[in-house]
């Protein structure tokens, strides 16, 4: 099981400061049974991360649930579940591509980060208004698409002011 978590770094600074310089925080209830025991810290595994035309190797700490077994693995905020591109770099790809028509990752990366935005950008729409956010959406997809990048990246997903961490989190989900 993944569950997201705010370090307060950017990517270059989780990258740079390693798993011995990082705080990991203390779980006293598991997510998945929801019993009140302290999760106990079960090691690292690593996970490769793309920024940009750079790739780098980051270690995601686990943790153990001694009451159900299950393992938990803190995944940084600015990482998406099954995408190896980090969020940031995934939007502004997408933004380039869209505003400029420069392609920077490759003609079937592009094609699939593409289809998968446009098919959830109905779902988008609607979660942000759901918090209260009432949009202009333009007709053209491109110009929604670019709308809505814009507003993902905006906003972080800890800032206090955020627009709701799981749009942040499932905005390339199959299911927003």
């Amino acid at each position: 099981m993944q569950i997201h978590w705010d370090f307060k770094l950017s990517p270059v600074q989780y990258i740079n400061q390693g798993r011995e310089n990082i705080t990991f925080p203390l779980l006293l209830e598991c997510p998945a049974c929801r019993a009140r025991v302290r999760l106990h810290r079960h090691g690292f595994y690593p996970r490769n991360v793309l920024i940009g035309q750079d790739d780098f190797k980051i270690d995601i700490c686990r943790y153990l649930c001694r009451s159900c077994g299950v393992t938990v693995s803190l995944l940084p905020s600015f990482l998406l579940r099954h995408f190896q591109r980090c969020r940031g770099s995934l939007l502004q790809t997408l933004r380039t591509y869209l505003t400029s028509g420069h392609n920077s990752i490759g003609r079937q990366m592009l094609a699939f980060y593409l289809t998968r935005f446009r098919r959830n950008m109905n779902a988008l729409v609607f979660r942000f208004r759901e918090l209260g956010l009432w949009l202009k959406i333009p007709d053209d997809k491109n110009e929604k698409a670019i709308k809505l990048i814009n507003l993902l990246l905006d906003t972080l997903p800890g800032d206090p002011n955020s627009t709701g961490p799981q749009i942040h989190i499932n905005f390339m989900a199959l299911s927003l």
